[in-house]
């Protein structure tokens, strides 16, 4: 979550280091703000892990982000390959928050917090609680586990008991929590190789050299950069629901071995074909006219002969009705 619910001078005090070298980053804690003898500006000691800054090579440009804003070139002071620690110098107002370093471990069941810029973003605050301490395989650390996710970007980041710094998270994951170096290693570091920076303890006469690194450009404004990554990641989810774009066609594959003979069936009936050219003129017929009119004077005679003996016939049922019948004509009034 962010760090609402955190004490706001632990968040002051937790910063972002950033590898400028190979591009990557963690986190880190300001345990110690020193005025420099010679300069008479103000060193703040940043302890963070020395994976985040070095591995092997540490011709490393550093530079540390703070929550409000600033960013800062910072110097590798010192590393502790075997407990994976690392201290850091940089520029720091006068007013610069830090975190002191607990005198004693917390207790397995102390509730702890943490700060820190999981993929390098935040700060976050996290909370848990001591799980149990044991040493490091192979390497005789005393480790801190935490019942506390943590992410890659949070190596270096401090854990937190009573407003004190408790540990230093070099590792972990969301399932089985957080591993970090205990405070007993971190007292011992930075007493042995940053007394005089780290709050003028033991403090010899002549104070260790420090050049302060050359001022570095403004980083990007955050919400941008927030911004843009957001809109990648819409870029990337469009690109995966959108279907892809058919490639060419491929070339044609060998001609198939030819099938089997099929059996044929009758086939439609052709065009009808042209009209074949015009026989020859048949012989001269005979003059029929005459007995074609005479056959039809006996055919009309017939037919009146017919005719008649139907109107008579019904000229005598016509008179024998009329003699059965009586008419009355009413007069009309």
């Amino acid at each position: 979550m962010r760090p609402g619910a955190a004490d706001p001078r632990l968040v002051a005090a937790s910063v972002r280091v950033e590898n400028a070298t190979d591009r990557t980053s963690g986190s880190g804690t300001v345990v110690s703000v020193t005025r420099s003898p010679d300069r008479g500006d103000y060193v703040g000691l940043v302890l963070t892990c020395r994976h985040v800054v070095t591995d092997d090579n540490p011709a490393r440009r550093v530079i540390v982000h703070f929550p409000d804003g600033r960013s800062e070139a910072a110097y590798v002071q010192s590393v502790a390959p075997r407990a994976d620690l690392a201290a850091l110098l940089t520029t720091v107002p006068e007013s610069q928050p830090y975190v002191p370093v607990a005198a004693a471990d917390a207790a397995p069941g102390t509730a702890v917090s943490q700060i820190g810029y999981p993929a390098g973003r935040g700060p976050y605050h996290r909370q848990g609680r001591v799980r149990d301490y044991n040493g490091r395989t192979g390497g005789g650390v005393r480790v801190m586990h935490v019942d506390m996710a943590c992410q890659g970007g949070d190596s270096g980041s401090g854990i937190f008991g009573g407003g004190e710094l408790v540990a230093v998270l070099w590792g972990g994951d969301q399932a089985n929590g957080t591993s970090a170096t205990g405070v007993g290693e971190v007292r011992a570091f930075l007493q042995e190789r940053c007394c005089f920076w780290w709050g003028n303890q033991r403090r010899p006469q002549t104070p260790p050299p420090y050049a302060p690194p050359p001022t570095i450009p403004a980083p990007p404004n955050n919400d941008l950069v927030l911004a843009r990554l957001d809109k990648l990641q819409q870029d990337i989810d469009a690109l995966k629901n959108k279907p892809g774009v058919p490639g060419p066609p491929g070339e044609p594959g060998p001609k198939g071995d030819p099938g089997p003979a099929g059996v044929g069936k009758d086939g439609p009936p052709g065009p009808r074909g042209e009209p074949g050219p015009a026989g020859p003129p048949g012989p001269p017929g005979k003059d029929a006219s005459d007995e074609v009119l005479r056959a039809e004077v006996e055919t009309l005679r017939a037919a009146n002969a017919a005719m008649k003996t139907r109107v008579d016939t019904l000229e005598s049922r016509i008179a024998g009705l009329s003699g059965s019948m009586r008419i009355q004509v009413l007069p009309v009034k």
